[in-house]
């Protein structure tokens, strides 16, 4: 199964939005949503700290704001047409 990683922090109103847009995309297509938050982390907070939310999906590019729904999209489809 796809692993699709939103990385957000407490607070993040864009980190809502983008979640609930995964929401919504999690009806069309498989894939496991794991939140990180990077206030956990000095190391994140340092390299996403001006970023979030950043998406990862599955190790690829990372994408980062503006994000759409249909850019999220077209990313997970496009991982999951390369896993086979």
């Amino acid at each position: 199964m796809r692993r699709v990683i939103l990385y957000t922090r407490p607070g993040c109103g864009l980190c809502d939005d983008v979640r609930a847009d995964l929401d919504l995309l999690a009806g069309e297509t498989e894939f496991e949503l794991v939140e990180i938050n990077i206030a956990t982390s000095a190391a994140l907070s340092d390299r996403f700290r001006y970023l979030i939310p950043v998406v990862d999906v599955g190790g690829g590019e990372l994408l980062t704001p503006p994000l759409s729904i249909r850019r999220l999209r077209d990313a997970i489809t496009a991982a999951s047409d390369s896993d086979g």
